[in-house]
């Protein structure tokens, strides 16, 4: 990714404290979930993964960068009516002592642009991030917008 990439994508929130990505069409959310999955210090870091009944939220964050940086990140995937699929999401880069302004970037961007869960039957998958391998589940469960 060249440097006009960066400046014309990202937003610094906090003073430049939270580097916000936001990510449109399926080769940019490729590139990046690659990305993320390739550069993960530890392989038992999972990933939080909901459903609905026509959308997809995978959740999750990985050390990035240098070795006091993470990336939280959202990603979604839309099924529209004619079958088509929508991707889109969004990736907060900080220092590790930021981590929690970076959460809230992707919690404020959940949600004012992800499919809204309120009221769907979903479930809750714990993947394991390097393998892909399921870790657990819940039940079905009541989801509700907070």
């Amino acid at each position: 990714m060249n440097a006009d990439y960066w400046e014309g994508r990202t937003v610094l929130i906090r003073d430049g404290a939270v580097r916000m990505l936001s990510l449109s069409g399926v080769e940019e959310v490729a590139y990046w979930r690659d990305e993320l999955k390739s550069n993960r210090r530890n392989s038992r870091e999972i990933e939080l993964m909901t459903w609905a009944k026509n959308a997809v939220t995978l959740r999750g964050r990985a050390n990035y960068g240098r070795i006091d940086e993470v990336a939280e990140y959202v990603f979604q995937f839309n099924r529209t009516a004619e079958g088509g699929l929508l991707e889109f999401g969004a990736i907060a880069f900080s220092k590790s002592e930021d981590g929690p302004q970076a959460r809230q970037a992707i919690d404020t961007f959940v949600i004012q642009n992800c499919t809204p869960l309120t009221g769907a039957v979903c479930e809750y998958l714990f993947l394991n991030r390097t393998t892909g391998s399921l870790i657990g589940a819940t039940p079905n469960v009541f989801c509700s917008k907070s």
